[in-house]
């Protein structure tokens, strides 16, 4: 049972100190016989009448990036709530594609109801998806064309097999010509693939979550 100033005590003895409150700790001992009662000094702890937790907040509530740029920096605010202490990781979830978040510094320690300030931006990147036409479709293609012409010579295939013959012969072709060129490796057709318009990213730190809008130029 603390001692001392409790500011309030309930029913049944029950302490409701402020929050936070340091408080003075006494462990007393009746005794026993053939032990005789005894009495520890007094320890001084913090008392909290709530669980530790944190607050996140920002500076703005939107950010313009564009894609191939680097948006302006937003600066986080956190603040212990009820002596949470220790190291806290950032993250950002439902980035346009080819985006990303960086934080500055990338984790934060947190003293016991202190403050701490963290610098985010989103980097615009570009997001690549690569085409069908690759030499290496026409790899495949060319030895379903041989199975087909084989079975043409055996008279197995219609008129509609022949015009699929010539349809693969004809892509699997295409694909490999770019291979014959001065002997260097081919590149895969690609498409760039960029978003447009707002997009909501959650920013999150231990249990809590803020939202910012990101808006693509």
């Amino acid at each position: 049972m603390p001692s001392g100033n409790t500011h309030g005590v309930a029913k049944g003895g029950e302490c409701k100190p402020a929050n936070p409150r340091l408080m003075p700790l006494v462990a007393l001992y009746s005794g026993v016989a053939p032990y005789e009662p005894s009495q520890s000094p007094a320890v001084t702890t913090t008392v909290y009448t709530t669980a530790p937790d944190i607050n996140l907040s920002s500076s703005a509530s939107s950010v313009n990036v564009s894609y191939g740029s680097t948006s302006s920096p937003l600066t986080l605010q956190l603040t212990s709530i009820s002596g949470l202490a220790g190291p806290v990781n950032l993250s950002c979830s439902g980035l346009p594609i080819g985006m990303s978040c960086s934080f500055n510094p990338a984790q934060v320690t947190l003293t016991a109801n202190g403050l701490a300030s963290v610098s985010m931006t989103i980097n615009g990147g570009t997001a690549k998806m690569s085409s069908l036409g690759i030499p290496g479709f026409g790899l495949v293609l060319l030895p379903v064309s041989l199975v087909f012409l084989g079975r043409i010579r055996k008279g197995g295939l219609q008129l509609s097999g022949i015009i699929c013959l010539l349809i693969l012969s004809f892509v699997g072709i295409s694909c490999l010509s770019g291979c014959s060129g001065g002997g260097s490796s081919p590149t895969p057709a690609s498409n760039t693939v960029q978003e447009t318009g707002s997009k909501t990213v959650i920013i999150s730190a231990i249990s809590r979550t803020i939202p910012i809008q990101v808006n693509i130029q």
